[in-house]
Order: structure tokens, then C-alpha cells, then sequence
């Protein structure tokens, strides 16, 4: 199924895709699910982790919005899969 309804919530990030979630309750945060080697260097777990990624909405793709980085912080990974 494709909708542009879901587009508003896909974002670019540093070549990768995610999308952004925001929770019925009011509590103030954002969350961006994608997998997780979009968050290492090179893609690759064995490189480490980068300091900061970029993202951009698809439909304003010249407007880029850098987030910092750190683990068990602001980036919470799933243990298994990616």
C-alpha cells in the first residue's frame, strides 16, 4: 500500500531511511525507528558508532537537521536484529 498520508513521516537519514514516531501521550518526545547500521560508521557494527547523523524530511530534502549521538542515551538498540 503506498499513501502520501505515510510519506510525513519518512525521513533520510545520512542516505538510509527511517521513519518518525510520535506517541499517542503527550510526553514530549520523537522517536526515530530505523535499522541500525544507519547509526555506524561505513554501515558497518565493527567500525563504531557515528557522532551525529543527518536527517531530512523527503519532501525537504535541502533542510537538514543534525542529531548527536549516544548510546543508551538518545540511541536505544535492539539486541538481535537490525
Amino acid at each position: 500500500m503506498v499513501s502520501e498520508k505515510f510519506k510525513i513521516n519518512s525521513v533520510i537519514i545520512d542516505g538510509g531511511s527511517g521513519v518518525l514516531y510520535q506517541p499517542l501521550k503527550n510526553s514530549g518526545s520523537t522517536y526515530l525507528l530505523s535499522a541500525r547500521h544507519n547509526f555506524y560508521i561505513d554501515n558497518k557494527l565493527d567500525k563504531g558508532l557515528k557522532k551525529e547523523v543527518v536527517i531530512s524530511f523527503f519532501d525537504a530534502q535541502s533542510d537538514k537537521t543534525v542529531i548527536e549521538l549516544s548510546k543508551d542515551e538518545n540511541l536505544f538498540e535492539h539486541s538481535i536484529a537490525d
